[in-house]
């Protein structure tokens, strides 16, 4: 048995979200790379997600890889403000929570 699996992370998301439209609760715990490349090579998927709970962000402005920073949007700060950009959230009719 192989952990190496042939469909990229991203492909794999689409392909899922679309099978199961309004189903899928997505919970990312890292920096939001994949879900901001989902979204750009299928820019309707947001519309087909049940609820969105992101991992990220901080809270009073604490961060914990810098003075303020929080490590999933430090480092994925680009994708981070891809998705919880106005125009991806326009067509996101679920729920969407943001845990630092």
């Amino acid at each position: 048995m192989s952990l190496l699996k042939s469909e990229h992370a991203v492909n794999a998301l689409i392909r899922l979200i679309n099978q199961h439209p309004g189903e899928i609760t997505l919970v990312p715990i890292g920096p939001l790379t994949n879900i901001a490349l989902a979204c750009r090579l299928d820019p309707n998927i947001s519309s087909k997600l049940k609820d969105v709970v992101i991992m990220g962000g901080n809270f009073e402005a604490k961060g914990n890889v810098s003075v303020s920073a929080e490590f999933n949007f430090h480092f994925g700060c680009r994708s981070c403000s891809y998705c919880i950009k106005p125009a991806y959230l326009s067509s996101f009719h679920g729920n969407m929570g943001i845990l630092p």
